[in-house]
């Protein structure tokens, strides 16, 4: 009888002990979905300016025209141009090709000055261009922990050490 009483306590407590781990389980899968939903819900909320959007990944990217327009600094192309920002960090992303039918001989240092609609600066970035044999193409690939991706266009200045 004792041994027919110890099965029924232990089959008992097995028993509240696997309800628990599904209880505990369902309300962890629940509490992540909400946490999902509320995060998709924040990137959505964000106020973009007139020249953003959101990726569907949540980064933000500008879309101004006039931005992407191929530019010419000192023989260097830019085209296939790309801004973006995320977590507060502006990344430029651009083609660059060496069109001034001479080799490039050293390291060329840009200032990215991004303007708005009415030309007014928004803010500077330095970059650093490799030296270029004629015709070669490379990637620029510059940042700035500030978002400037609501900018109208930018311009290329030889850059000037302070």
């Amino acid at each position: 009888m004792k041994n027919n009483k110890m099965i029924v306590i232990v089959t008992i407590l097995v028993a509240i002990l696997i309800i628990g781990v599904i209880v505990l389980c369902v309300y962890k899968g629940k509490n992540k979905e909400k946490t999902g939903d509320n995060n998709k819900e924040s990137t959505q909320n964000v106020e973009l300016g007139e020249f953003e959007q959101i990726n569907d990944d949540g980064i933000k990217v500008n879309v101004s025209s006039k931005l992407n327009e191929e530019k010419t600094f000192n023989g260097l192309k830019i085209s296939n141009i790309k801004l973006s920002e995320n977590n507060g960090e502006t990344v430029l992303l651009a083609d660059v090709e060496n069109v001034s039918g001479n080799k490039t001989e050293d390291f060329t240092t840009i200032d990215v000055r991004f303007i708005d609609k009415e030309g007014n600066e928004l803010g500077t970035l330095t970059g650093l261009i490799k030296p270029l044999e004629v015709n070669e193409k490379t990637e620029l690939n510059a940042s700035i922990t500030t978002d400037l991706a609501n900018s109208y266009d930018f311009e290329i200045l030889e850059h000037v050490d302070e």
